[in-house]
């Protein structure tokens, strides 16, 4: 995926995601993330290093529970946060999405997801208030890249 078209999904993305908050989060194959936005709209992400791209998907694909604790998990963090920004930074293939809400105990709390579109070195992070990472998609030890760990 190219920045000229993640740009033009975040613009799709912040019409699609006024005056809403995201739904529930479903993690239909191994790396891949669908965060719905109601209104019969998803956000579908892949992170597969053949086939990684961000787009709007009109309804939510069927989740067979592949990675049942990673769907929880982000679905956890996700569902009701109010979505305060959407960037393409520095017209990168980065996109990223700066989100607010509530714990289950009712603390709020700011996050940012990060969607990096680079092939085989894509990722889906999702960060907290001190930019430490809360959620990753895909695990990358120090075994796998000695310069970045995903964990």
């Amino acid at each position: 995926m190219d920045s000229l078209s993640l740009v033009a999904v975040a613009d799709e993305l912040r019409r699609a995601t006024r005056d809403r908050r995201l739904g529930a989060v479903l993690v239909p194959a191994r790396e891949q993330l669908a965060i719905s936005l109601g209104l019969g709209q998803a956000l579908f992400v892949s992170i597969n290093g053949a086939e990684a791209r961000a787009h709007l998907v009109e309804e939510l694909p069927e989740a067979p529970a592949v990675e049942p604790s990673i769907q929880t998990h982000f679905d956890s963090l996700l569902r009701g946060a109010e979505v305060l920004s959407i960037d393409v930074p520095d017209f990168d293939r980065v996109l990223t999405l700066d989100l607010a809400n509530v714990d289950r105990v009712g603390t709020p709390h700011r996050s940012r997801l990060v969607i990096e579109l680079m092939g085989k070195h894509s990722a889906c992070l999702l960060l907290d208030e001190a930019g430490l990472i809360a959620a990753t998609l895909k695990t990358v030890t120090h075994a796998v890249n000695r310069h970045r760990e995903l964990l």
